[in-house]
């Protein structure tokens, strides 16, 4: 089994869709960081041009979506947690900053994540549960009912996308990996990580830990609700003068597009899907040509 060394990035990947994302998101790392990098996988015949890629062997009868947060919440099971700090990356979470590697400055506890934007366990019961419409049922009711665990409906939540672990970690994501796969066969459960989140968060009474600040995980949503009150200047994003370190698109769209568009097995820089119209966000337009510059600066060669 592969043992993860300190300060090293994490990310995972099902499928080729998502592995072309995640080759896009190595790239930039590697443009801004210094610490290690590992991609787990699993679904896919595409090569990434990096050396520590693992493949890893799930049930075949899971769906894309279950396989996908089935490896996320594995990962003390596909690799081996050395001594050090770790940094979970969605693949759809891009590094834009040369001071990325600060974030391994501020693990606190056994996890660290960021917030949520504006998600409460109250408000994600209809993103989290099938039919709460109709039900009446609510995912504070539904974490007491099947993990017998008890959730202020007001917590705002932690976001998934980006957080940091270390050996001390390895029961907390084992319960989280076990409370999300027990989810599968709960029929008014949909297939996400983040109410299994909530629930392990609280079972072990670490709701009230320091959480990452919003700049090392900044999400840009399609509608550019978040992403338009930053600054773009000389190559770096900011929000009100503090410099932004990873963007994270919680929509799929741009993502997609960008790893079309920007992966060493896609298209070179200058084929870049995204439009020049006046609907698509500022900052999404800012990022096109923080990327142009940096894969240009890497000489991506267009290999279709």
């Amino acid at each position: 089994m592969w043992t993860l060394v300190n300060n090293t990035y994490v990310l995972t990947a099902i499928g080729d869709v998502h592995v072309k994302r995640a080759a896009v998101a190595i790239a930039l790392l590697k443009q801004h960081s210094t610490a290690g990098i590992v991609l787990l996988t699993s679904g896919s015949e595409v090569e990434v041009p990096h050396d520590q890629v693992i493949a890893c062997n799930l049930d075949r009868k899971l769906s894309n979506d279950e396989a996908s947060r089935y490896l996320k919440t594995s990962i003390p099971d596909q690799v081996s947690i050395g001594p050090g700090i770790y940094c979970y990356l969605d693949n759809d979470v891009l590094a834009v900053s040369p001071d990325i590697d600060h974030i391994f400055t501020r693990k606190c506890g056994p996890v660290t994540f960021a917030s949520d934007h504006s998600a409460t366990v109250e408000n994600f019961s209809s993103s989290a549960l099938i039919g709460v419409e109709a039900t009446g049922d609510s995912l504070q009711k539904a974490i007491s009912r099947e993990f017998n665990v008890h959730v202020a409906n007001n917590w705002r939540l932690w976001n998934g996308g980006v957080f940091l672990f270390d050996q001390s970690s390895r029961e907390f994501l084992r319960d989280w990996h076990r409370y999300t796969v027990e989810t599968f066969r709960f029929p008014d459960w949909a297939v996400r990580d983040q109410g299994t989140l909530v629930a392990t968060a609280w079972k072990y009474g670490l709701q009230d830990l320091p959480r990452l600040p919003m700049n090392f995980t900044w999400r840009v949503s399609h509608s550019g609700q978040y992403a338009d009150v930053l600054e773009y200047q000389s190559g770096r994003f900011a929000y009100q003068g503090d410099p932004v370190h990873f963007l994270h698109f919680i929509h799929k769209q741009y993502t997609w597009e960008l790893a079309v568009a920007l992966a060493p097995h896609g298209y070179a820089a200058q084929d870049f899907l995204l439009s020049e119209s006046d609907n698509v966000p500022r900052t999404l337009k800012a990022l096109r040509q923080h990327l142009r510059e940096r894969f240009k600066a890497m000489k991506l060669k267009n290999r279709t």
